[in-house]
């Protein structure tokens, strides 16, 4: 969160209006998690993409099945909405 932020938040909660700086605070959070999710996704998606060669052939087909599903339900969480979603497809 930006400092910015953090100070708008702050002076939210000391005027007691907890219901905006919670939420404010849970926005920050679940951007934080996704952009964490998406970092993880690409790290283990070119682990894999990079070591291929190694696996057998049968577990890079499970493998590709398993990022194709991370990847659809990592834009479910980011793109609640199904037309914004299709749209990145």
């Amino acid at each position: 969160m930006p400092n910015v932020k953090i100070d708008s938040v702050v002076s939210k909660w000391e005027k007691e209006k907890f219901h905006k700086a919670e939420k404010r605070v849970r926005e920050y959070e679940k951007l934080r998690d996704l952009r964490r999710a998406e970092s993880s996704y690409y790290e283990a998606k070119n682990f894999w993409l990079l070591n291929e060669l190694y696996f057998e052939k049968g577990i890079n087909e499970i493998l590709k099945e398993y990022f194709d599903a991370l990847i659809d339900l990592f834009l479910y969480y980011k793109f609640p909405d199904k037309e914004k979603r299709m749209t990145i497809l």
